[in-house]
């Protein structure tokens, strides 16, 4: 009996180094392969987010190479523009609601030079430059350029992250595409009754190179049913190049003058010097950096009149103010 336990824990014995020894041979080759793989995110989409300022930007697809050993060759690798991607995306998401499908960027907003890409040997990255034109993209829609690996000269390909959804965003130096939140504070006037203060947070969204949309008033983005009211009660504010200095609460500041406009079908108008309305501390001015000796702003003062979603002619005058830190190197360019 003893003997053939002993036999049997011997075989058992054998079988386990063996079992081990395949592992890790497994395990080596997996660890010393040249694996390479698109960088992404989650469901492999990849955000940009592009200047309105500029005519035209680039961004970078970039491939990742992994494992103990660098590749001794070059890694040329092919990429190629696939609407499956994007197809498979939002089936994964969104089923058969076509509604929410996300749409692939038009042609005429972006370019490649080229769709090839070379990892060179003993190196671990490469990157495929994409040129954008982002002027007439919308801050409230989603842009995919979906890609994919083609062709690649040797190494290994992970499957799993062998294709990649450029996502276009956009910005200017006042806002970015999911909105950027500015503190308000002001007073709603109506012909008849009392004033009321506004203290509240607003949403500022990038229509232009120097142009934002924000709602009018205190009224709401939504509606109870849900349903957006930007083409009701949005306006547009485009701010000026050209700036002047202004004594603004008794403070002298450099000041450049802005324009307000309907974003769709809202009647509304601007108060000017002329207007028995006037108020100098609320002369329709943007500040781009509006230092009060500790904090920088980005400000707006606003005066302006409009009717509300209760037929109510309304008059507003209101401060916007946006906190940032300065990029020391380029204040008012890219880094904001």
């Amino acid at each position: 009996m003893n003997k053939y336990i002993n036999k049997f824990s011997l075989v058992a014995v054998l079988f386990i180094m063996a079992t081990a020894c395949d592992q890790d041979e497994v395990f080596k080759r997996e660890q010393y392969k040249n694996l390479f793989a698109i960088v992404s995110g989650d469901d492999n989409a990849y955000m940009v987010i592009h200047d309105l300022r500029l005519p035209e930007s680039t961004g970078y697809i970039s491939v990742s190479l992994g494992g103990s050993n660098l590749s001794d060759r070059d890694i040329v690798i092919t990429m190629a523009e696939d609407d499956e991607i994007l197809q498979i995306y939002n089936k994964s998401l969104f089923q058969e609601d076509r509604e929410r499908y996300i749409q692939a960027l038009p042609s005429e907003y972006y370019s490649f030079d080229s769709y090839t890409m070379t990892i060179r040997a003993g190196e671990t990255r490469a990157m495929l430059p994409v040129k954008i034109k982002p002027a007439g993209l919308s801050p409230d829609s989603v842009r995919f350029i979906p890609l994919r690996v083609d062709t690649y000269s040797t190494g290994e390909l992970n499957i799993e992250k062998g294709g990649v959804l450029y996502d276009v965003r956009i910005k200017n130096w006042w806002s970015t595409y999911n909105g950027t939140n500015y503190v308000c504070r002001g007073v709603r006037y109506t012909l008849l009754g009392t004033p009321l203060n506004i203290y509240a947070n607003k949403s500022l969204y990038p229509v232009g190179p120097a142009t934002v949309r924000m709602m009018a008033g205190n009224e709401s983005e939504k509606n109870s049913a849900g349903i957006i009211k930007y083409n009701e009660f949005a306006i547009l504010v485009k701010i000026a190049d050209q700036t002047s200095t202004l004594f603004i609460d008794g403070v002298e500041k450099l000041c450049s003058p802005v324009t307000i406009s309907p974003y769709g079908t809202l009647d509304v108008e601007q108060v000017t010097r002329t207007d028995p309305d006037y108020d100098p501390d609320y002369p329709n001015i943007a500040i781009d950096t509006d230092d009060d000796g500790y904090r920088v702003f980005k400000t707006l003062r606003l005066h302006y009149r409009f009717t509300d979603s209760n037929g109510t002619e309304i008059r507003i005058k209101e401060e916007l103010r946006f906190q940032y830190i300065e990029d020391p190197k380029d204040p008012r360019f890219i880094n904001d």
